[in-house]
């Protein structure tokens, strides 16, 4: 609405729209959460659909944008498994209590199983991020019709920012939850540590 012409314009219109994400993220930051890797991303991420956006690039720019992000989390997912495997461990150690599930995977003597069964399921997770971002990237495209820097453009990426939550961010979470369960259940069968004990509750 407020990308018309009478109004704030389209340019004015997107830097006001992602300002708000933008201060929001800097604002938690403020507020003493530590700085992540997935913050920074996302701080980039929004700087730079302003720049596709000022700058008029072409859509393609704009579905690249939006789906390079799994495959870089992907990509950095295979490299770790292959030159850092305590990374998955620790990060697993979020949701998973590692210390506990190794320690039963040596009591029982199927540690080795046990690494394999997480590796499966890690290359499981990378190889569905890259078709999440395959598909963001074909949504983009298919909806995005409107040349960059236009009030067209604006009211379309709103509505983009919409239907990627059916087609992106809740198969997103759906696949996650699905091979989280599905992790887990390999683990209990490996070790015979019950899911309760597997999975960390939060305090």
């Amino acid at each position: 609405i407020l990308s018309a012409e009478s109004l704030l314009g389209p340019l004015w219109a997107m830097l006001v729209a992602l300002l708000f994400p933008l201060a929001l993220e800097i604002y938690s930051l403020s507020l003493g959460r530590k700085l992540s890797f997935m913050s920074v991303f996302a701080i980039v991420g929004i700087l730079i659909i302003g720049a596709i956006s000022l700058l008029g690039l072409s859509r393609e720019w704009l579905a690249l944008r939006r789906s390079v992000v799994y495959a870089v989390v992907a990509l950095g997912l295979i490299i770790a498994l292959h030159f850092k495997r305590d990374f998955v461990d620790r990060s697993l150690a979020k949701v998973v209590n590692m210390d506990l599930v190794h320690a039963a995977a040596q009591q029982k003597h199927v540690e080795k199983h046990l690494i394999r069964h997480i590796n499966k399921m890690s290359y499981a997770f990378a190889g569905f991020l890259l078709v999440i971002g395959i598909v963001s990237y074909i949504v983009t495209i298919v909806f995005i019709t409107a040349p960059t820097g236009t009030s067209e453009f604006n009211v379309q990426y709103a509505e983009l920012r919409v239907l990627s939550l059916l087609f992106v961010t809740l198969p997103l979470l759906v696949g996650a939850t699905g091979i989280l369960l599905y992790l887990v259940s390999g683990i209990e069968k490996l070790t015979g540590v019950k899911t309760e004990e597997i999975l960390k509750k939060k305090e």
